[in-house]
Formats: structure tokens, sequence, C-alpha cells
């Protein structure tokens, strides 16, 4: 499985949603997916969205996944899970840190895990769906459409 995931916030902080986009080995898009998220920076968005992610491929039982993200801080912050770390300005968001902690545990029930940075031009798709998630603030409502190739 190819998860790509974006956060995205308008005034950081401010109203923020992320998306992900969900593949199989094949490629094709399973699942698209938004979530609005209320109040929060565009940092907090993209942990979230990761948080998500990895608590779906445990929920599922899948061991082998490639994470796709255009944020270089997620990716920073993966290095710094795997070497047991926090990073020092975490200290000062108490949310960030919150949910820096809870997903510390996550990648290690995993066989194989590969977290990928790309450019944000790769990710225009996930972007526009962050950014669904920041404007679809009706009940927090999420929405999940599942593609199967013809």
């Amino acid at each position: 499985m190819k998860f790509n995931i974006d956060g995205a916030s308008k005034g950081n902080p401010g109203v923020a949603g992320y998306g992900r986009v969900i593949r199989d080995e094949q490629g094709y898009i399973k699942i698209i997916f938004h979530s609005h998220l209320g109040k929060a920076t565009n940092n907090m968005a993209e942990f979230m969205a990761l948080e998500q992610s990895l608590e779906i491929l445990i929920d599922s039982n899948l061991h082998n996944a490639i994470i796709e993200v255009d944020s270089e801080l997620i990716i920073n912050s993966v290095k710094n899970i795997c070497n047991g770390t926090t990073p020092e300005n975490f200290s000062k968001c108490w949310r960030l840190l919150q949910v820096y902690q809870r997903i510390q545990s996550h990648p290690r029930n995993m066989r194989t895990l590969r977290f990928v940075h790309v450019r944000k031009t790769t990710n225009m798709l996930v972007d526009r769906l962050a950014n669904e998630g920041v404007l679809y603030t009706e009940n927090n409502k999420r929405y999940a459409w599942e593609l199967t190739p013809s």
C-alpha cells in the first residue's frame, strides 16, 4: 500500500484539514479522503494525517507500506522517532508533542514502513484534498471513495 498525505491550515493556526490518497500495490487509487480538523497549524494537520494513516495500517493489519509526504518536518521527525529522540522545538508546542508521542510507537509495529519525501507537485491531489478538509466543516464529516480499475 502507498499513502500520500498532506495537511493544510488557513491562518497558521487557523482552520485546518488534511487529505490522504491510498493506492494498492499496482498503483490504483483505492481511497481518497479528507477531514476537517478545526483550528490547528499546518504542522499539526500534517502530523494528524500521519497518525491517522499509521492507525489505518495497524488496524488493517497491513505491515508493508510507503508513506509519501511533502513535509520535511514529517520526514525529519520520523528520523527522530526511529532514533528515539524528540525535536527540541516540540517542547514549545504541547499539541504537536502530544501527537508526536502518540505516533512514536506505531512504526515499530510495522515490518516495512518507508517514508519518502516528495515534491509538492507530486502531491497535488492530496494537497487539494487537504484544502477540501479545510473548507468542509459540516459536522466534521469524513468522506472516502473507493475507486477500482475498469
